[in-house]
């Protein structure tokens, strides 16, 4: 089967000793990706009227967001590098006062990986105000906390 020494040292005994270096270099490499996703800095520009707004301190507090509040469109943020838009409209207190809804746009270009993470990140951030929103104004109102949930899923055994 195996002719002579070399065969048997590139078909067994290579692969047995370069498969592993080559998995754990790929296993650094994409943890350092993974690291640079986290630690770069993304500049945020937020319309002037979102100042003082929650969404506008919860982001405050991300280390890794450069909060800039300026007026802008989405023209401009194509120019621009590493940087999301994020527009709250309709968050006076006159208009929530009123019953209306305060209207969150979030701009980014989803094709760059630490975009499109930072994306995930102000989306969240914004659900969890949502959310904390809603349960305040259900306890206001003698209402239980899941009064607004329309399903529930039931794990069947």
């Amino acid at each position: 089967m195996f002719r002579d020494k070399r065969t048997l040292f590139l078909v067994i005994l290579m692969p047995f000793f370069l498969y592993p270096i080559m998995f754990t270099l790929t296993g650094k490499l994409g943890a350092e990706q993974a690291k640079k996703l986290d630690t770069t800095m993304v500049s945020v520009l937020m319309n002037p009227q979102a100042e003082g707004t929650p969404i506008h301190q919860a982001l405050q507090a991300d280390s890794t967001l450069s909060i800039a509040l300026m007026d802008f469109d989405k023209s401009m943020l194509d120019t621009l590098t590493n940087t999301i838009g994020v527009k709250v409209l309709n968050s006076d207190t006159a208009s929530v006062a009123a019953g209306q809804p305060v209207l969150v746009e979030i701009y980014a270009n989803t094709t760059k990986d630490l975009l499109d993470n930072r994306k995930k990140r102000v989306m969240a951030v914004v659900a969890t105000i949502k959310q904390q929103l809603v349960t305040e104004s259900l306890i206001e109102r003698n209402l239980s906390s899941d009064f607004c949930n329309l399903f529930k899923l039931w794990k069947l055994i």
